[in-house]
């Protein structure tokens, strides 16, 4: 019988998954747009990450990124 994921100290398993929104400017076009966000909680802080395509250009993107959920900026 294997481990438990937490016993062997991967530290993704004591995240919190949800999704969220963030802007974002596509890296062709410039052209600004809120998109839907994979994010995950851990140790104090949001780490998000989103793919998606432009509607102005068809640009396939990614980008991901983090915040403080206590900061109130």
């Amino acid at each position: 019988m294997s481990e438990p994921m937490y016993l062997l100290g991967d530290p993704w398993t004591y995240a919190d998954t949800s999704e969220g929104t963030q802007e974002v400017e596509c890296g062709e076009c410039d052209h600004m747009l809120e998109v839907q966000t994979s994010e995950d909680y851990r140790h104090g802080e949001v780490v998000w990450f989103a793919e998606w395509r432009c509607p102005k250009c068809g640009e396939d993107n990614t980008k991901e990124g983090w915040y403080d959920p206590n900061d109130p900026d």
